[in-house]
């Protein structure tokens, strides 16, 4: 009788967001993260994390023997469905991680149920020989990505109010009567750029939808050849910018050295200074 040979344990695959990345595997027919390199890519202490997930009633943890990419033996490693992980991340506070993670951070809050649950369903790489579908083109940097980047420490309803006021955007809020003639939620072109200096550097997203009136709807993203730009000129009306950002009379800096970070599919080369 030939023996049987022992099934090697399954490799997980990689699945890209707009920036970082997640281990996953399909454990208990159930696509799980890997969730060690997930915490650690966000400079925070995975012990502490892994505690907090042991004390919550919603938090599921298994271990699986794989071996990950860059070892060169199989280990055990600690596994949580993809639920589990998004209400970890929404646990963290994108102000209390480092400012070069911040942006991993939010693409993970963004976007990690729509990318792991494309990537077991459609095939991307569990079947090589299936068609990938066509890629859309990557969404615009929309203000409140923009705010939670560079100026987190400013509370939301602050941030946009600056916008209005500073004439960015279309303030429309409680100028739509509703059935019984009281004002009620926003006209449907409120958020849209204001002529002028808001059309210099908010642009209308490409995919908008109708409303029941007929009307076209959608809110302003930021155009990507003006990120910088607008940064500097929030920082130049008074808004407080993170503290990793400091200004010379004229440049943006952050670091001693540029870097690229990738948001929302843009690529943002930021100076850096001391």
């Amino acid at each position: 009788m030939s023996a049987i040979a022992p099934v090697p344990p399954q490799a997980p695959a990689s699945v890209s967001l707009s920036t970082g990345s997640l281990f996953t595997v399909m454990h208990d027919e159930k696509p799980h993260v890997v969730i060690r390199p997930a915490i650690e890519s966000l400079s925070l202490s995975y012990a502490a994390q892994y505690r907090k997930l042991k004390t919550r009633s919603w938090a599921c943890v298994a271990q699986k023997a794989m071996q990950m990419p860059g070892d060169d033996q199989v280990r055990s490693v600690d596994l949580v469905p993809v639920r589990t992980l998004l209400m970890l991340l929404a646990t963290i506070n994108e102000n209390r991680v480092a400012p070069e993670a911040r942006p991993t951070l939010i693409a993970f809050q963004n976007e990690t149920a729509d990318a792991i649950e494309a990537y077991w369903t459609q095939g991307y790489a569990v079947r090589p020989q299936a068609e990938r579908p066509q890629l859309t083109q990557a969404k615009r940097l929309p203000p409140k990505t923009f705010r939670q980047i560079f100026f987190s420490d400013v509370p939301e309803s602050r941030f946009f109010q600056h916008l209005y006021t500073h004439d960015y955007l279309l303030d429309q809020r409680y100028q739509r009567k509703d059935e019984f003639g009281n004002l009620t939620k926003h006209g449907f072109r409120h958020g849209h750029p204001k002529a002028g200096k808001g059309d210099r550097f908010f642009m209308l997203p490409e995919v908008m939808h109708v409303d029941a009136n007929g009307r076209l709807r959608g809110r302003a993203v930021i155009r990507p050849d003006r990120i910088q730009d607008l940064v500097e000129q929030l920082i130049s009306e008074g808004l407080c910018h993170n503290p990793s950002i400091s200004r010379t009379p004229s440049r943006l800096a952050l670091t001693a050295s540029e870097s690229t970070e990738v948001v929302d599919g843009y690529r943002i080369t930021m100076r850096r200074g001391a």
